[in-house]
């Protein structure tokens, strides 16, 4: 069987896209005064439609919108501890392709298999724990 009939019958699934805006240096005081600053410039002439465009423009500003993908087909033994394993393993992968010495490549293929070793056992451990008589679609297994 080739790659390309694999890749008919398991489609991958796409990631869960979710906005949101960034807090993190948002200053209510700043945001209030540029706000009222904008308000008394305009006069008496304030429409519903110019309202809401200065508004968006002044949060866009202060508090930017961004997207953040969320990674769909993770394995049902994939926890906490795997994932935070696993991005531990890609920072210092990032470590030692920035500045490749031998500290640094020591200390990612160590963590690797580190990673590897715990995602063979979360995965034994969860297909050892399934209750067989509970299964009854093989496709959805």
């Amino acid at each position: 069987m080739t790659i390309s009939v694999l890749k008919t019958f398991f489609q991958k699934q796409s990631p869960t896209i979710v906005n949101y805006r960034d807090y993190n240096n948002f200053n209510v005081n700043a945001f209030r005064n540029e706000l009222l600053e904008q308000f008394t410039n305009m006069g008496d002439d304030i429409t519903y439609l110019k309202f809401e465009t200065i508004f968006i423009h002044l949060l866009d500003l202060h508090a930017p919108m961004k997207t953040k993908y969320i990674r769909a087909n993770n394995g049902p033994f994939m926890n906490k501890i795997l994932t935070k394993a696993i991005m531990n393993r890609s920072t210092l992968r990032n470590q030692f392709l920035k500045c490749p010495s031998q500290i640094n490549e020591y200390n990612y293929k160590k963590y690797r298999n580190y990673c590897t070793n715990l995602f063979r056992k979360e995965k034994n451990k969860f297909y050892n724990n399934i209750d067989i008589s509970s299964i009854t679609d093989n496709k959805k297994f």
